[in-house]
């Protein structure tokens, strides 16, 4: 018989990246995966209690939610203890700009005007408390190039893509087709690169009340901050053992940000009746009065002096998790939008960042962050960063949206016959977390099992791009042969077929090359114009408005 030891409580807290993810939606993947990979093992004997009642429901439609939904409870062999994995999540789909006309083409031109970010961020927020924070590693005049290069070739294929779904839907109009991937297509681009733009803009909301009259980052921040406060609040009354932060996606950005915001500024994302409930210990008074300039705007029932103290803040974490995050190339366009604390947290935290190799999103290792008063990139403010690569998918178009993935049992038969006889499977990232789980020490996380050659992955990479590219390309260039006939009217129009066309272009290499360099030259003109009216905007902007 198992002995009746005292069960560990841990805390995970859980952030989503872009996308309309329902509440809980993200908490759900992670925790049901979870319980995969422990079930891998029936030693762990894992289990799942879902909380019900009239206000915690697993899908609550609302934010007013306020109880666990979920906990993961499995033995530890090597604690000789039950862990229960309490999961808590930050959702912030919902914090969305609404899709108006105008905001779509907002979105439009910004997507096209990638190439004149000013890439030196010194807004006049950040120079307010830049003595408290400081900037990611500043990018060398060659880094920056080629920074402005790979944003021309990101907002290219963004104009031959706006062009092939515009094409596409107005041939199919002419033929009264209905095709729901094209009619629902400019909704996921702007679901998905919207929230990109919603995190970084600059722009005041004016609509909700959640985010009236403050930048859209500022609400989301909100909570994440109150998450991590309710967590250290359940530390703090004995609740929980500790706590970790799972993060994805722009999530990581949220987190990084949430983690390295200032003491003296945490107090403005509570309300006040939030203020009066936090735990007395979390709350001093800090050595400098807050900044005159800060976002969010500081509440007036507040102390100039008011902080709530780090160090009892994160006294419970015990490890970050960021999966392909994107936080690199944050701090090369936006570096204003993540600085570094200059205060580092009371003990060192394992941050493990894992990056699929086939992972757009994500691309190369977090680099380009050190402590303000540091030269390491493994040393963050007290983050100690351990980057892992990981080759897992074969797709470019599912690496971003698979780290979380485990299997009851290996999906094909071989594997599930091997893993029955010698007890191994496939150590994906769900299995290499239990550990460090069960005993708080990130040393203990070892790289999940590649499912392929390294050097696969990166060729793997570059043939998805261009196949990616080459696509977006030839697609206009045959909706422009089938257009030029459905144009000219008369019987040969009518029975023209898209299969016709593409054969066509196909078959004809002067056509193919001419209707190409037609649309790739009218995307390098339109990016170009809209680049340059960008980088005019943001080099003025601080002179030309009062934002």
């Amino acid at each position: 018989m198992q002995p009746d030891n005292p069960r560990t409580r841990i805390g995970i807290l859980v952030i989503h990246g872009v996308g309309e993810q329902t509440q809980f939606e993200y908490l759900e993947a992670i925790a049901g995966n979870l319980f995969k990979a422990l079930s891998q093992d029936p030693a762990r004997k894992p289990q799942i209690q879902i909380r019900r009642g009239a206000q915690s429901q697993l899908h609550a439609p609302t934010e007013s939610w306020r109880n666990v939904p979920a906990v993961v409870s499995w033995w530890s062999q090597e604690t000789q203890r039950w862990i229960d994995a309490h999961f808590h999540e930050v959702t912030w789909a919902d914090l969305d700009i609404p899709d108006t006309f105008l905001n779509w083409w907002r979105l439009v031109g910004w997507g096209l005007a990638m190439p004149g970010i000013k890439l030196v961020d010194s807004t006049r927020t950040f120079q307010a408390r830049q003595q408290h924070v400081c900037l990611p590693v500043r990018l060398s005049v060659g880094r920056r190039l080629s920074v402005r290069i790979q944003l021309f070739g990101v907002s290219l294929l963004f104009f031959l893509m706006l062009t092939s779904i515009n094409m596409f839907s107005w041939v199919l109009r002419r033929l009264s087709i209905t095709f729901a991937p094209i009619e629902h297509a400019r909704g996921i681009i702007y679901d998905y690169l919207g929230d990109v733009k919603l995190y970084q803009d600059w722009a005041i909301r004016d609509d909700g009340l959640e985010a009236l009259g403050e930048k859209s980052r500022a609400a989301i921040q909100r909570r994440a901050v109150r998450a991590l406060a309710t967590m250290a609040g359940e530390v703090q009354h004995k609740r929980l053992d500790s706590y970790y932060v799972f993060s994805h996606s722009l999530g990581t950005v949220v987190a990084f940000n949430a983690l390295m915001e200032l003491g003296i500024t945490l107090p403005n994302y509570f309300s006040e009746e939030e203020w009066a409930a936090l735990p007395i210990a979390m709350k001093i008074q800090a050595g400098y009065d807050s900044p005159v300039l800060q976002k969010p705007r500081r509440p007036y029932w507040l102390g100039k002096r008011d902080a709530i103290d780090r160090s009892v803040l994160f006294a419970g974490l015990k490890g970050l998790l960021t999966m392909g995050s994107p936080l690199n190339k944050f701090a090369a366009m936006w570096p204003a939008i993540v600085p570094v604390n200059r205060e580092a947290l009371a003990h060192p935290v394992p941050w493990v960042n894992v990056a699929d190799r086939q992972d757009i999103v994500a691309g190369n290792n977090i680099s380009l962050f050190r402590s303000c008063n540091g030269t390491s990139t493994e040393e963050v403010a007290g983050l100690r960063l351990r980057n892992v690569p990981w080759a897992d998918r074969l797709s470019i178009f599912t690496a971003h949206t698979s780290y979380w993935k485990a299997d009851f049992m290996p999906p094909n038969p071989l594997g599930r016959v091997k893993g029955r006889l010698t007890g191994q499977h496939p150590q994906r990232l769900m299995n290499r977390l239990i550990p460090w789980l069960e005993t708080g020490d990130g040393g203990r996380f070892e790289p999940p099992d590649d499912r392929m050659p390294g050097w696969l992955a990166t060729c793997l990479y570059g043939a998805w791009l261009a196949f990616v590219g080459l696509a977006l390309a030839f697609i206009p260039a045959f909706l422009l042969r089938w257009m030029e006939t459905l144009w000219s009217g008369g019987d040969a129009a009518i029975h023209y077929s898209l299969w016709e066309a593409v054969i066509e272009t196909i078959t004809n290499p002067s056509s193919l090359a001419m209707h190409m360099g037609a649309v790739i030259g009218a995307g390098i003109l339109t990016v170009s114009v809209c680049s340059l009216i960008r980088y005019t905007w943001e080099v003025n902007r601080d002179r030309w408005t009062n934002t």
